[in-house]
């Protein structure tokens, strides 16, 4: 059960990575998981071995799809932690360990058979197996032997018995041919420079130390051929050497002396990368990755996702424990804190173009979501086309996603930004998006300002204090970048004291003031700020202000509506109004109304045809009516009848019918003979305006009877009404006012 939990443990971890030149194919998170050592088959088989810390276990995690899935290695029951491994094929593979043993396996870790190794080996801790090819190998035992194999492993003789200065604690083996081999060891673990470099050209026959003193005793080396070889040292040194040892050249790495290399290889003579641990953070070490293009003589570091929120109590440190490069293009690395880490190098690609901020386009300032695939870092660069950079040329930013431009852009151009990603072999990503905008026109105009100071209280612009009234002059700089000039008018403004009088009404409980309530009449004083925003006063002079009653007579005319205001009186009586006086206090008027009758008379007259009557000739019948102010103030309607005599007609009979008021503006009263009359309205121009809109017919003496007739609703004008009853048909003229 305890073997099947860690299993679990581990395949859940894997393929956390982003996509990056080094992207994360399996992520140990915070299981304590340490990886150790790494060996690399080819291009995508490669087997890692981890110890569980907590568990205190080992296992090994075996791919042959270049890290897209894991399976898991376990080791004989006798081997607690392999000290080395080595890959024959996909199938074969060597591993040693503490006590002398050495195991085999051609089955892919399946299952192990125990090494017969000589006796004279010496020393305890089998510390390197290396293979030259399936056949000829190394091995190597701390204090105590070399041993050489040509025949896979089933002999070993003795190599160790020419070695300048005896056998060390191996800490390095690297086979370059079948006779030339290096390793690296200390004898002294303490004792500064004590650890060196050993090589054989003669397949081990005698081993001599080159001409190198180390600082440190946890190196990474690396040959390219018999001559040509790099040290990866601490102190941020790179040791070079192109005469086989003799004599050495030393570069940095970094910009951070706090720099401690662990590992190194070249693909050529100039391509190569170094990788360990860097004092990024203060008390921890962070794993890193640098590439050289020119044989080592410079770095550039590259990206590679860190993490140090899983620190172990034993441990403060994360490095690059081993890289191993298949070709320029494709290799593989192991750090501490149980990360794998795939290199597939190629071309940066374009990411989101920037988007510009604020206002200030002659020093701008730009943003951009972070790209995506192999980048390092990006270059920021502005042209006067798109892709361009002769404004502003490309500037390295790192990996930030932000960029201010702190040199002012020409005037009144049009620009284009670019953010091209980069990674350090390959170089910037090409035809990314621009985005286009517009530096301002500056006005040389300076800026005017009105402005002013209270009294006892200086103007503070910027860092100058302003006491005096007067025109002062600041250079400035607007939003939008522009170099101009401020002028300032200044004048000292005065404090200021207002007086109101004012008032309150009896029926309130005082008049509020800003959040005061001042209850009763008198003097108040208040302070506040003015216009200018300086301390002023204000004095109060409240008085009491009674509610208000009066009376009137007053009058209506018969068939008109009174209207007091927006009321309308129902009829005579006495009206009580309430209202607000001019001062806004509550008050009563009490309207006592009368109601007045209008005057009618009705006047009867004959005239021979042609005679003049009030200024007028007339032939016809005719009637008119006159309208004048009755003595009252009402109105005075006199209706005449005129009745042309001639000697072949007598008189006209009157007609019984009678209209009134006439003209009238509201209320039209018609009164007759019948109960039964209908009554049609006509217009002067011969039109009819519908049919009556009267109520029902109610008696008025003995034998009349009065119809009511509202005609509100028409235009002031001429009108006929004609009445119609079973005596005959009469046509009355109506003036609508």
């Amino acid at each position: 059960m305890r073997t099947v939990f860690l299993i679990l443990l581990i395949i859940v971890s894997i393929n956390k990575g982003k996509s990056q030149c080094w992207e994360i194919i399996y992520d140990g998170g915070n299981d304590n998981i340490v990886f150790t050592n790494l060996e690399v088959l080819n291009d995508s088989v490669f087997w890692v071995v981890a110890t569980l810390v907590e568990q205190g276990q080992s296992l090994g995690l075996r791919t042959e799809d270049k890290g897209d899935s894991w399976s898991i290695v376990t080791w004989p029951s006798s081997i607690s932690h392999p000290s080395s491994i080595e890959l024959i094929d996909q199938n074969s593979a060597f591993i040693g360990a503490f006590k002398y043993s050495v195991f085999k396996t051609e089955d892919t870790g399946w299952s192990w058979d125990d090494v017969d190794l000589p006796p004279e080996g010496g020393g305890t801790q089998i510390r390197y197996i290396v293979f030259n090819n399936e056949n000829e190998g190394w091995l190597t035992v701390d204090k105590g032997s070399i041993f050489h194999t040509q025949d896979g492993g089933s002999n070993w003789v003795e190599k160790g018995n020419n070695v300048e200065d005896g056998i060390p604690f191996f800490r390095g083996f690297q086979a370059l041919t079948d006779s030339v081999a290096f390793f690296f060891g200390y004898h002294a673990f303490s004792s500064a420079n004590s650890a060196r470099v050993w090589k054989t050209i003669n397949k081990g026959d005698t081993w001599n130390i080159l001409n190198l003193g180390l600082p440190t005793n946890e190196i990474g080396f690396f040959f390219l051929n018999q001559d040509t070889g790099w040290v990866a040292s601490q102190n941020n040194i790179i040791y070079k050497t192109m005469d086989g040892g003799d004599t050495w050249s030393e570069y940095t790495v970094t910009d951070n002396s706090e720099t401690y290399g662990s590992t190194i290889q070249f693909t050529s003579n100039s391509i190569g990368w170094a990788g360990g641990a860097i004092l990024d953070s203060p008390d921890f070490y962070n794993a890193f990755i640098s590439y050289s293009e020119d044989g080592g003589e410079t770095w550039a570091r590259q990206h590679l996702a860190i993490d140090t929120s899983y620190v172990f109590d034993y441990e403060n440190e994360n490095r690059i424990r081993e890289l191993h490069m298949v070709n320029d293009t494709l290799g593989y690395a192991i750090s501490s804190r149980g990360r794998i880490y795939r290199y597939r190098g190629r071309a940066a690609e374009c990411g989101p173009a920037p988007v510009l901020l604020g206002t200030n386009a002659l020093s701008p300032s730009f943003s951009w979501a972070a790209a995506e695939g192999c980048f390092d870092g990006y270059y920021f660069q502005i042209g006067s086309s798109p892709g361009e950079d002769d404004l502003l040329p490309p500037t390295d930013v790192g990996l930030d996603t932000f960029f201010h431009a702190t040199a002012p852009l020409p005037e009144n151009t049009t620009a284009y930004a670019t953010v091209r990603p980069y990674n350090h072999q390959f170089g910037p990503a090409q035809s990314c998006e621009s985005t286009v905008f517009l530096t301002p026109d500056c006005p040389p105009a300076p800026i005017v300002i009105d402005t002013g100071y209270c009294a006892g209280s200086p103007l503070l612009w910027g860092d100058s204090l302003i006491n005096a009234p007067g025109t002062y002059t600041f250079p400035a700089q607007a939003l939008t970048g522009c170099d101009s000039t401020t002028v300032l008018k200044v004048e000292a403004y005065a404090l200021d004291t207002s007086f109101v009088d004012t008032f309150f009404c009896s029926s309130s409980d005082g008049l509020l003031w800003g959040d005061s309530l001042l209850p009763q009449p008198g003097a108040y004083t208040f302070a506040y700020l003015n216009a200018q925003g300086c301390d002023s006063t204000v004095q109060v002079s409240l008085a009491l202000t009674n509610s208000s009653f009066s009376a009137i007579d007053t009058f209506y005319c018969e068939g008109e509506p009174f209207w007091w205001g927006d009321t309308l009186l129902p009829g005579p009586g006495l009206h009580t109004l309430a209202y607000r006086s001019a001062e806004g206090c509550d008050s009563a008027l009490q309207v006592t109304l009368q109601a007045r009758n209008n005057s009618y008379v009705e006047l009867d007259t004959a005239l021979s045809p042609g005679a003049v009557f009030m200024g007028s000739a007339f032939y016809t019948d005719t009637t008119f009516t006159q309208l004048h102010p009755a003595s009252n103030s009402c109105d005075s309607l006199t209706t005449i009848h005129i009745e042309i005599i001639s000697n072949t007609r007598a008189a006209a009979k009157p007609s019984p019918w009678r209209c009134y008021p006439n003209p009238a503006r509201s209320l039209l009263w018609a009164e007759g003979p019948s109960s039964n009359a209908r009554l049609q309205l006509w217009s002067a121009g011969g039109q009819r305006v519908g049919l009556p809109k009267h109520s029902l017919p109610a008696p008025d003496g003995a034998g009349r009877y009065r119809y009511a007739y509202n005609i509100s609703h028409l235009p002031p004008g001429l009108y006929w009404l004609q009445i119609t009853w079973e005596g005959g048909t009469a046509l009355e003229k109506v003036v609508k006012m």
